[in-house]
């Protein structure tokens, strides 16, 4: 009877227990539920992300150039519009809020929807010559990484330089003998990988020898380039038999599934943003900007340019860059008569500073693409040098540039050229 009872009594103490959750443990819920979602909104990524659009933002709402440019259609608001497109790019590659290569491809899209340039403009600059030369040269890579060339190289280095303390230090290790006897001779697959490398690297440098001594390429009328050669020789890969199975050949296009496209995109997008500059007007500009050089004092114009050079080619590639700084600071050099070099030496080598980001050169894509460098490593590296770089240029162009140049002779140009007539210093 007790344990009647005591079940008895179980019961309907039990049965007083709610079949939903209370209303306080519901709300405890939705609280905790809008926190968290409220905190996965307002976060440091996601202000990183909308940085970019209100930066880009401001500058189209706030910044206003006189008059239209003088680059075909461009006007005014066009050449704001570009500024504020560099700013939501830099933005995003200097945060890494989206990444890399998404960033790299955004030109394709906003350059159309602010008028800058037209979808296919902007398509042609992710495959420029220099792309197909990088294309090319990555597919060769593969092959050569595929079959182990550079590792038989590395094996056979100290042989080859016979130095005896590369030899002594090689023979002391163990592994020697091992190693080359595991390598054995060379298959007919690596002999032609190395052979078509070989090809390659003399074809670059034959086909425009020196400007008296025209190479190969005169025969194609100029219409070759380097790409060119780079994506030929790649080709044969998919075309010579290794010898190892039928049908196979050195290459096939699984091996190439490696490809780093990220260095592809990021090379475009440096070739659409200056295409960008020059075509939206921002490029004229910047050059009308640079008029206060002609104020500015003499020993303080290689350090202004030189940064202002610098600065540019953080954003487009070094030959973007002297293509676009070096006839303007030519046309400057002529309005305040003086030595064209005196500001194109300090351009040109200002251009190629380019230590900060990865669009400034394809030798820093190829560093940060490796995954161990990120943006804030390449700034805390890459600026001391650009100031140290610019201290240098700023003392050498005035002391052994005038023993070298002569840049301390004023200029005057006439018609059938230039004049040097005095010294300035």
């Amino acid at each position: 009877m007790d344990g009647n009872e005591s079940r008895h009594h179980a019961v309907p103490d039990d049965s007083k227990a709610p079949l939903l959750p209370i209303s306080d443990s519901i709300t405890v819920k939705s609280s905790h539920s809008l926190n968290s979602c409220i905190q996965s909104v307002f976060t440091l990524q996601n202000f990183f992300i909308l940085l970019g659009p209100l930066l880009c933002a401001v500058i189209c709402l706030c910044v206003k150039f006189d008059g239209p440019g003088s680059s075909g259609t461009a006007t005014a608001a066009t050449s704001r519009n570009m500024l504020g497109v560099l700013a939501w790019m830099f933005a995003w590659w200097l945060t890494e809020a989206v990444p890399m290569p998404i960033t790299s491809m955004s030109p394709l899209f906003l350059f159309p929807l602010f008028g800058i340039a037209s979808c296919d403009d902007v398509a042609e600059a992710y495959m420029d010559d220099v792309i197909s030369l990088v294309l090319g040269s990555f597919i060769l890579a593969l092959a050569v990484e595929h079959y182990n060339i550079h590792r038989r190289l590395a094996l056979n280095l100290p042989i080859l330089l016979k130095d005896r303390f590369f030899q002594f230090l090689f023979m002391i290790t163990s592994l020697k003998f091992h190693l080359i006897y595991c390598a054995g001779p060379m298959a007919f697959a690596e002999k032609m990988v190395l052979a078509v490398f070989s090809i390659l690297i003399l074809l670059w440098m034959t086909r425009s020898i020196t400007d008296d001594t025209p190479g190969w390429g005169a025969l194609f009328k100029g219409r070759a380039g380097d790409g060119t050669v780079s994506v030929m020789m790649a080709t044969l890969l998919f075309i010579i038999p290794n010898k190892k199975q039928k049908g196979e050949r050195l290459m096939d296009w699984n091996k190439c599934k490696k490809l780093p496209w990220n260095i592809v995109l990021l090379l475009g997008a440096g070739f659409a943003i200056a295409n960008g500059v020059r075509s939206s007007g921002l490029a004229d500009i910047l050059s009308k900007a640079l008029d206060f050089l002609e104020a500015a004092p003499y020993l303080a114009i290689a350090p202004i340019v030189c940064l202002i050079s610098g600065t540019i080619t953080e954003f487009t590639s070094n030959n973007a860059t002297t293509t676009l700084v070096v006839p303007l600071l030519i046309q400057i050099a002529k309005t305040m008569h003086l030595h064209p070099l005196l500001l194109m030496v300090p351009g040109a080598i200002g251009a190629q500073f380019a230590f900060l980001l990865p669009t400034g050169t394809p030798s820093n894509i190829v560093g940060f693409t490796t995954g161990h460098i990120e943006i804030p490593d390449m700034i805390k590296t890459g600026l001391p040098l650009k100031i140290a770089g610019t201290l240098a240029l700023s003392i050498l162009m005035p002391t052994l540039g005038t023993l070298v140049f002569g840049t301390d002779k004023e200029v005057v140009h006439m018609t059938n050229g230039p004049f040097l007539h005095r010294h300035r210093i």
